[in-house]
């Protein structure tokens, strides 16, 4: 299942192609499944697909690609007013330009809350 909805979706798969050197596969495009051949398909160095989460990693020969796209979500990020809109232009350019992860810590009390950021924390410096 491709992630995001309605234009976020779209944008979400054009990004995908462009990482994988790929031709993103729509009917609106003109280009239709039943008739895609191989010209179509991109080449990635990994790919971990989970149960919540698929992981795709670019072999690195569409670099500049990926930085002309990345360039371009920025200009569209200036560009926009909505906080929201903005929020998610800055997750797709992290996902495209190295990925950085968000890690969201709760608790119900502030002592809680510290014990399990110290957890997290050494967890990253471990896996580092």
């Amino acid at each position: 299942k491709a992630p995001g909805f309605g234009e976020r979706k779209t944008s979400y798969l054009e990004d995908i192609a462009i990482l994988t050197g790929g031709q993103l596969v729509k009917d609106e495009l003109g280009i239709n499944l039943e008739k895609a051949g191989e010209e179509v398909l991109g080449i990635a160095a990994k790919v971990s697909i989970g149960k919540e989460a698929c992981t795709v990693v670019g072999d690195g020969s569409t670099a500049s690609e990926v930085a002309a796209r990345v360039r371009q979500i920025r200009n569209l990020c200036e560009a926009t007013e909505q906080e929201y809109e903005r929020e998610k232009l800055n997750e797709r350019i992290a996902r495209l330009s190295g990925g950085v992860a968000i890690i969201q810590v709760g608790a119900q009390t502030e002592t809680e809350l510290k014990e399990k950021k110290l957890r997290v924390e050494d967890a990253l410096n471990a896996t580092k």
